[in-house]
């Protein structure tokens, strides 16, 4: 429970920021705290900045929800973020600048831009770039704590692995895919069964009402309970055996742009609409036989040091140094330089991005120049390709991924109201709903 003490600290660092109107004393609130949510608190202008974002989706749309009717759902969701911000704070979960710029930088690729092009995007949309940047280091945060966490409650056995490969075996192995939209009405931890009809009545009205041409994202975002009601509810593509296992049975019986009746779980009935299906194709993987000198920095190495050293490296492989003697005398990758640097068949996600980049463009036969991932400087060398279809090594990988991810799915949403009701939570300032809520 707060002490008196800390709640006038709160008060005095946020909440006073006011301004005198007249002679009788009349305030002005610039800023205020809206929640205390335990050691930290949601300000007005956070939920005002995330309202402006969620209202810039829906623009436009017929139907689209109201900013009021969104404020209570923001509101929780950035008292949700809160919880988890502080709990990767206390487990020492941080972004590094040099991370947070590789991911800016990759989303820039992703969306076809420079770096300069997409700040430049950004600002003329409204949104400073360091803001920006912000918002992108929280969200690394958030999925780093979530996967901290939750990771760790996900068991696969290798019975499971198996029953799934049996099954997966009789399937096509050209699956569609799908894309989904997802709308959850909650039920509430102590609720009676009259509020439970009620709610399955709801659900299937709003079943009903999208069917007949309601606008799915904005009912979405106006009535769903899930974590991804603010970008209108979209899960987007999944093969059919990444389907949820609610899911499974009903989405491939459903017409494109059809929504299903209400499925109820424990935790509420949920409505899925297929957006869209497409059909898939037999996956064949290339590889590349792969083999890499790599020099990095360290406390007596700078990274300009690093570099100079790889360059040198190189420039020796050029006259005619053998490879594998110069990776098994310097390369810093040990376990790959007692094979002579060699690294074997590499797939496609199997190394970080910017090696993977090198790698598919250096062609059979031929080294690349020194680059860098966070690792260091690496030098690699393409000695054989091939194509291969999926090996019963990578299916039981898929598979047990596959099973991992819907596990976590239903773990994260497990956690996620766990330590919600854990909480402490207290509205506060100007206009707050009536009541508390303190967790354990």
């Amino acid at each position: 429970m707060f002490r008196f003490n800390r709640m006038q600290t709160i008060w005095a660092a946020l909440l006073c920021l006011s301004v005198t109107l007249t002679a009788r004393a009349q305030t002005q609130w610039l800023d205020w705290v809206e929640v205390i949510v335990n050691d930290g608190v949601v300000l007005h202008s956070q939920i005002e900045e995330r309202l402006d974002q969620v209202m810039k989706r829906f623009a436009g749309q017929p139907g689209a929800p109201s900013r009021e009717e969104l404020r209570d759902r923001v509101r929780e969701q950035l008292i949700l973020e809160s919880i988890q911000l502080q709990k990767a704070e206390r487990a020492g979960i941080r972004v590094s600048d040099r991370e947070l710029d590789e991911a800016v930088a990759g989303i820039a690729r992703q969306n076809g831009m420079t770096l300069e092009q997409f700040r430049k995007a950004l600002e003329a949309d409204g949104v400073p770039f360091a803001q920006a940047r912000e918002q992108i280091r929280r969200e690394m945060l958030l999925v780093r704590i979530q996967q901290h966490e939750v990771r760790r409650r996900v068991r696969v056995t290798e019975q499971e692995v198996e029953s799934y490969l049996k099954s997966a075996a009789a399937q096509e192995k050209a699956q569609p895919q799908y894309h989904l939209g997802h709308i959850l009405i909650e039920i509430p931890k102590d609720a009676t069964p009259e509020q439970i009809e009620a709610l399955r009545q709801k659900a299937q009205a709003l079943s009903d009402q999208l069917n007949n041409g309601a606008d799915f994202a904005a009912v979405a975002a106006r009535e769903s309970a899930a974590s991804t009601a603010l970008n209108g509810g979209d899960l987007g593509w999944r093969k059919a055996s990444e389907l949820p296992t609610l899911f499974a049975d009903v989405v491939p019986t459903l017409k494109k742009g059809q929504v299903s009746a209400p499925l109820e779980t424990r935790g509420g009935f949920h409505l899925v609409k297929l957006i869209d299906v497409k059909s898939g194709a037999e996956k064949w993987v290339e590889q590349r036989r792969v083999r890499h000198i790599l020099i990095a920095p360290n406390a007596i190495r700078s990274d300009a040091q690093a570099r100079e050293r790889a360059r040198e490296l190189y420039e020796q492989l050029r006259a005619g140094a053998d490879f594998e003697e110069l990776a098994r005398t310097f390369s810093d990758d040990k376990v790959a330089a007692s094979a002579g640097g060699d690294l074997g068949w590499v797939s496609p996600g199997q190394m970080v991005k910017p090696f993977e980049e090198v790698m598919y463009r250096t062609p059979k036969g031929q080294m690349s120049e020194p680059f860098k991932t966070r690792f260091g400087w690496h030098i690699l060398e393409v000695t054989d390709i091939r194509t291969v279809d999926l090996g019963d090594q990578v299916q039981s990988n898929e598979a047990r991924a596959v099973l991992q991810q819907r596990k976590y799915d239903e773990a994260l949403q497990d956690w996620l109201r766990e330590i919600r009701g854990e909480a402490y939570v207290e509205y506060v300032g100007p206009n707050a709903p009536a009541g508390k809520e303190s967790g354990e």
